[in-house]
């Protein structure tokens, strides 16, 4: 299916696709190298069918773990109850059985640096800007990581993480964790790198409204 969908983003079929992403100021090469693509999938809040851009995450070998979708409206597409476009819960799907843990995993170089952000396609922003001298990986969805900022008892699967993270920022020079929020991005910087780590929020937009504004390098260079 992930092949199929790569295939799908370059062909006739993937001109809508092609132009979303292009929208978000991502480049050919970039969503090659992150193998995204594009099909048609099944929304169930909204009962029909949309098309999605395929967002693959990997295990570190290599080994397809997940799909996640990320639900987009065509130009002149009414989505049901949604006219102007889709709302910030129903952009997002997954594909049944997957398993997402870190998301760029393969695309690791051992950079000097590594950058840890919310949202698969803020990460895909980020790679582009900075993968001449930083590794890129996303832990997810906002929420992935909300108790690193709570103090409160984490999931297991949540301590799974900040272990799994603790342990990858170990030959880091630095590590940076951009957050939506400041206080979180603080704190994770802190629990996972501790004095290497350095904290980015989203002040003005997230990594990807940067990337559009042509002033990721500037948020990356001056915004911690």
């Amino acid at each position: 299916m992930v092949a199929q969908a790569q295939y799908a983003l370059d062909a006739p079929v993937g001109a809508d696709a092609r132009a979303y992403l292009t929208g978000r100021g991502l480049h050919p090469a970039t969503w090659q190298a992150w193998r995204l693509g594009c099909r048609w999938g099944w929304h169930p809040a909204l009962q029909q069918k949309l098309p999605a851009i395929t967002l693959p995450w990997h295990a570190p070998a290599g080994e397809l773990m997940a799909v996640q979708y990320r639900f987009f409206t065509p130009p002149g597409v009414a989505t049901a109850g949604c006219a102007a476009g889709l709302g910030k819960r129903d952009r997002f799907g997954q594909k049944a059985g997957g398993d997402r843990q870190l998301f760029g995993l393969p695309l690791r170089r051992g950079r000097g640096t590594l950058i840890l952000c919310e949202g698969e396609l803020n990460a895909v922003s980020l790679w582009q800007d900075a993968h001449t001298w930083a590794d890129v990986l996303s832990f997810g969805a906002q929420d992935a990581a909300a108790f690193l900022d709570t103090g409160g008892k984490p999931s297991l699967r949540q301590a799974q993480l900040l272990v799994a993270l603790q342990k990858l920022a170990v030959p880091y020079r630095q590590v940076i964790v951009w957050a939506d929020e400041e206080p979180r991005a603080v704190a994770a910087a802190t629990r996972i790198a501790g004095p290497q780590g350095h904290a980015l929020w989203s002040d003005g937009g997230d990594a990807n409204d940067w990337l559009q504004a042509g002033r990721l390098a500037e948020r990356l260079t001056y915004g911690g």
